[in-house]
């Protein structure tokens, strides 16, 4: 089995080196979107990196400012480069660039060939129960804009001033007709039927992608939305095989070693999210961990 992995990234290279070359471990091809918003020389140390690597395919950048519709187009063209360049990928997987393997890949692709088909996405119809806006209809149902600010503080000050006087103005948007909303975590894990569903649908329904282009946080409702309308839905897996910890600040938490033994209790495959500027030991102790389970994976 050889997967795809569409890694979003917007900082430390040596972090997504380090990613990029456990991934390495086993046939795959990469798909990297370097975040607009990352410095010239952290993309250029990617660039360099990762020039002499045929797998490593670098996407169209994206400015994709937390909650905005940009992580989704950056999303989509993962997507479309696995379709045009990836066709022997049987599945493709969404990462972070602080994503990092938390047991053997050997036994990840394992997985997914005794699970023929299936499709991994964690989500929830609406009302979400774990969402307090009104779980998840504040964010359909009214107008979100972001602005192009670079300082995140300013951003976030502006943005809640300017949405909160364009709602006073404009009446509550309409979720498109024939759809029923669903959301969850941003990362999945999709069979190529769900990735040429996507591809196709969105060519088709290109008032359905305006639509979430003032949606708050649209990469959690986006995909949700589409797989979980279509006739793909009994294929689609309510499971995350990324282990995220939300019990911040920050949120969701910057993972240490002492995390690690409740994510290897999680069942995950991968965990995020990782941070070799606060804790450079962390991936240490994963990849010796990794490098264990491996070799008594493929002893028995």
């Amino acid at each position: 089995m050889k997967i795809a992995y569409i890694i979003l990234a917007h900082k430390n290279p040596t972090q997504i080196a380090r990613l990029v070359n456990r991934l390495c471990d086993q046939p795959c091809e990469i798909f990297l979107h370097i975040d607009r918003n990352a410095s010239p020389q952290d993309y250029s140390r990617c660039i360099t990196q990762f020039q002499a690597l045929a797998n490593v395919h670098l996407l169209p950048r994206f400015a994709s400012h937390w909650g905005s519709y940009r992580l989704v187009q950056a999303t989509l063209a993962g997507i479309q480069a696995c379709l045009r360049g990836a066709q022997d990928c049987e599945y493709a997987f969404l990462l972070s660039g602080q994503d990092y393997p938390v047991r053997p890949l050997a036994e990840f692709y394992q997985f997914l060939q005794g699970n023929p088909g299936a499709s991994y996405l964690g989500y929830s119809s609406f009302p979400n129960p774990e969402w307090s806006d009104r779980g998840g209809y504040d964010r359909i149902e009214k107008w979100h804009v972001n602005l192009p600010f670079t300082n995140q503080r300013l951003r976030s000050i502006a943005k809640r001033i300017f949405n909160r006087f364009l709602n006073t103005l404009l009446p509550a948007r309409r979720f498109p007709a024939g759809f029923s909303p669903y959301g969850g975590a941003q990362w999945w894990c999709l069979h190529q039927d769900c990735l040429e569903y996507i591809d196709q649908f969105c060519r088709k329904n290109g008032q359905f992608q305006r639509f979430f282009q003032f949606v708050r946080v649209p990469d959690e409702i986006f995909f949700h939305t589409i797989l979980l309308n279509s006739p793909l839905k009994a294929h689609i897996q309510n499971r995350m095989l990324t282990y995220v910890d939300w019990h911040g600040p920050p949120y969701p938490r910057v993972l240490s070693a002492s995390d690690l033994p409740a994510v290897a209790e999680s069942g995950c495959f991968f965990a995020r999210k990782f941070d070799i500027a606060q804790d450079p030991s962390v991936l240490d102790v994963l990849d010796q961990s990794l490098d264990r389970q491996h070799a008594y994976f493929v002893s028995v």
